[in-house]
């Protein structure tokens, strides 16, 4: 005969499957018993199962009974309706909910759905997130290690919403290997030297677009983010108006970021070229344009200018390297001289990959150069933290002639002082 339990069991046979389960019922918010299972090895590791579903219902209570039925489609939804939506700002400037990338985060959360979507959210685990990984890699064979981050990292904020929530006991990013790993992104390291800082604005000042002139002298010279002097952001910000440079005398401009939790507004400063500049754009404009409330740059983006002024830029680059002559020299060519040497510079191996952001990039390099202190930068650039602005400075050339320069001068008083011993 069987041997007799001297408590109730737990553990349930399947009529059909013959399969071994723990089964527990439990009462609903609406009075209704309702069955939970839990595949078991033998009858004693399903009244182990048993009590470990117990026990968890005693703690999460309600968020226990609908995490066990919910789908990860079910936690995209709930996520994308009460927390993926534009944010909104406080009079005080405070952030005090949504998300200013909401749109690409929904992109990239509807992405997921596609390999998690019918799937129980409690069944995810490290093996499902190494698997999901694996996945979005060969989705995307070209993507960069910091755009496969980007959805784990969304992924991660998901289920640890669905933990705060108790629909999950725990994280399964807390365990397993490292599923994020940010030291594999390649960190940008883009300045412009002298000369491609020189054919850019040449090109751009005889572009059509003469906007790109202006905006391109305003990311260089201040430091100011895309979305801090035109509408490049998709969420409506501050860009700069001509009163943000006339309140200051041209010799410092106020920007505003909407960049991070609050809104922040800073000062940076403005050059003599730039103010020359800004003032030939304002002298340009008809009398009824002139009002200080203005936008200076009432445009969504320079996509497609800067597309042609960089490839142009390149060109030009392209040619002074191959006949190794000044850049300058090659602008003042006439244009059927250029084309023939254009042909041939094509075939050298030349990358010119410049965005507009990494002009922010080139403004901290400069200003470090001057010997400005780090703190100091990070409060002009509007960076949180200090490592940000780390990451924006470069050591270019100019820094390499700079240490020389300093090294030269130390080398000589410690040769005085050594002769003055001896």
């Amino acid at each position: 005969m069987a041997k007799r339990r001297r408590y109730k069991s737990y553990a349930w046979t399947h009529p059909k499957t013959k399969k071994l389960y723990a089964r527990i019922q439990i009462r609903q918010p609406d009075g209704k018993l309702k069955t939970y299972l839990k595949p078991a090895k033998n009858a004693t590791h399903a009244d182990q199962l048993a009590a470990e579903m117990f026990d968890d219902y005693a703690v999460r209570k309600t968020g226990f009974i609908d995490g066990e039925v919910m789908t990860f489609d079910d936690l995209a939804k709930w996520y994308i309706e009460t927390k993926v939506q534009p944010p909104v700002y406080s009079d005080t400037g405070i952030k005090v909910s949504g998300m200013r990338t909401h749109r690409n985060v929904r992109l990239r959360i509807e992405r997921l759905q596609k390999f998690l979507g019918k799937m129980l959210i409690k069944h995810i685990n490290e093996d499902v997130l190494a698997a999901c990984k694996d996945w979005l890699k060969k989705e995307s064979p070209n993507a960069k290690p910091a755009s496969i981050n980007r959805y784990l990292e969304d992924l991660r904020a998901m289920l640890r919403a669905a933990v705060r929530r108790r629909w999950l006991r725990e994280n399964p990013f807390d365990f397993g290997d490292r599923m994020i790993d940010t030291a594999l992104e390649a960190r940008r390291e883009v300045i412009l030297t002298g000369e491609q800082e020189f054919v850019i604005l040449e090109m751009a000042r005889r572009s059509e677009k003469t906007l790109l002139y202006h905006a391109l002298l305003c990311l260089l010279d201040t430091g100011a983010r895309p979305s801090e002097i035109y509408d490049a952001s998709s969420v409506k910000g501050e860009p700069v108006k001509w009163k943000d440079f006339f309140d200051y005398d041209f010799q410092a401009v106020k920007l505003t970021s909407y960049k991070g939790k609050k809104k922040l507004v800073r000062f940076a400063p403005v050059t003599e070229r730039l103010e020359s500049a800004m003032m030939e754009l304002w002298d340009s404009l008809k009398e009824s344009e002139q009002k200080s409330e203005t936008q200076i740059f009432p445009v969504k983006s320079f996509k497609t200018a800067w597309g042609k002024v960089r490839k142009k830029s390149e060109t030009a680059l392209r040619v002074a390297a191959k006949e190794k002559i000044p850049v300058s020299e090659v602008l003042a060519l006439s244009e059927e001289k250029f084309n023939e040497l254009k042909t041939e510079a094509e075939k050298l191996d030349f990358n010119f990959d410049v965005r507009l952001r990494d002009l922010r990039r080139n403004f901290s390099t400069r200003l470090a150069n001057t010997g400005m202190e780090n703190d100091l930068r990070q409060r002009i650039l509007g960076h949180e933290m200090a490592q940000t602005t780390f990451d924006y400075t470069q050591a270019d050339l100019q820094t390499a002639l700079l240490a020389k320069k300093m090294l030269d001068r130390q080398n000589k008083i410690d040769l005085i002082e050594s002769d003055a011993v001896n």
